[in-house]
């Protein structure tokens, strides 16, 4: 038997709202997320990724899901 991917991830929060200092440093810390995806093996694996207007000028590490400020 193997696991097909049919199950959506689920993040700990529905949404995510953040207040920045200004000015921000270059890989200033925003914010953490974590989700859980039920499926096994492989299809069980969350990826994150941005996009959206400013994406640009922000990383999310597609494994961990910290997001940093980027340099403008």
């Amino acid at each position: 038997m193997t696991d097909i991917n049919d199950n959506p991830p689920a993040f700990m929060s529905d949404s995510y709202a953040v207040k920045m200092r200004d000015p921000i440093g270059v890989a200033d810390f925003i914010i953490g997320t974590s989700a859980l995806d039920p499926d096994r093996g492989i299809n069980g694996t969350v990826r994150y990724s941005l996009s959206g207007a400013n994406a640009d000028r922000l990383s999310i590490d597609a494994s961990t899901g910290l997001c940093l400020t980027l340099p403008c």
